[in-house]
């Protein structure tokens, strides 16, 4: 086995940044599609200001080579004893020692930090293993949550959205508002009010996520680092019929990698479930994307696979499972 020195990446530092993303997109090789960032993306990310969490970026060097790269979150407003780790290893370095290195870095971290709950994910392909879920598995890391990745090819079922939307009808006397990365100031609350709720809707499986709360200083805040970097977002609301905000969703592209998409949230109120809401919202923000960059050809989400209503609608838009999605977590 190598002896790998791990260094931090300063992101203020091009000169180290680029080669830590160039063997993060590497490892795309082995995946079915382009999941991975650009670098202009990236680094407009990575750069910017981000109160919400502490993020370490760390790097693996054999001589003066990246050969692994490991991302780290501590989330600061809330879950404050839980990290996230993104790790990843180009496949022509992997079982070299790389990623034990990086995480035996990264454990020392969050221990020192007080953290409790490490949270990691690996992908598959449907109904296989992977390098990273063999990994996950022989570090003590349970696999505490399933998620199906998919695909929305925009070039073969762009058309059948406006079918699907003209099908629709009345929706209860609820109606659809859309709008871009601002909410409007009316809808404000009741947005925090959604967000506030996620965590306890959402299945998680043993996943030890706690609920957050949002207020409409955090809501502008979030909205004003997303236009900072660039971010464009195509937002839905479902307003119910005595005005309250009964559902929300959201796709995203980030010029100027407009070819792709990705759904952040989509969420309905408990009491506002029944009335076709989730499937309208989808159709209203992926009508405004595929105005805005008719260029777009393919929009990815994720969702839990006991989640049977939301899987139902995605079904129902073109969604295909392109990747299975495992989230692991380890008790430090």
């Amino acid at each position: 086995m190598s002896t790998f020195e791990i260094r931090v990446v300063d992101p203020a530092d091009e000169s180290r940044l680029k080669p830590w993303w160039v063997a993060a997109h590497e490892t795309n090789t082995d995946r079915p599609y382009d999941a991975y960032p650009g670098w202009e993306v990236t680094r407009a990310r990575l750069t910017a200001d981000d109160p919400e969490h502490d993020i370490t970026l760390l790097a693996a060097y054999d001589g003066d080579e990246v050969v692994g790269t490991a991302e780290l979150w501590f989330g600061l407003k809330d879950n404050l004893h839980l990290a996230e780790l993104e790790l990843l290893v180009p496949p022509r370095h992997r079982r070299r020692g790389a990623g034990t290195a990086l995480l035996n870095d990264v454990e020392r971290r969050i221990k020192e930090a007080g953290r409790t709950h490490l949270v990691t994910a690996a992908p598959s392909l449907p109904g296989a293993d992977s390098d990273g879920t063999h990994f996950a598995a022989a570090r003590g890391f349970a696999n505490a949550h399933f998620e199906e990745l998919k695909n929305l090819d925009l070039t073969q079922y762009g058309d059948g959205l406006d079918a699907l939307a003209a099908e629709q009808g009345d929706l209860d006397g609820y109606r659809i508002v859309t709008f871009g990365v601002w909410a409007p100031d009316e809808l404000v609350d009741g947005v925090c009010g959604l967000l506030s709720d996620f965590m306890d809707d959402v299945p998680l499986g043993e996943l030890a996520f706690e609920s957050s709360t949002w207020t409409p200083e955090r809501l502008r805040a979030a909205e004003r680092r997303r236009e900072e970097r660039g971010k464009v977002i195509f937002s839905a609301a479902a307003i119910a019929p005595d005005g309250a905000v009964a559902g929300l969703s959201d796709v995203g592209t980030t010029p100027p990698e407009t070819t792709k998409a990705e759904i952040g949230l989509t969420m309905v109120g408990r009491e506002h479930r029944g009335h076709g809401l989730g499937l309208a919202m989808k159709l209203a923000t992926h009508r405004e994307l595929r105005a805005a960059y008719p260029e777009c050809q393919r929009v990815e989400t994720g969702n839990a696979g006991v989640n049977q209503h939301m899987n139902a609608i995605n079904e129902r838009m073109g969604y295909r499972i392109v990747e299975d999605f495992h989230e692991y977590q380890k008790v430090l």
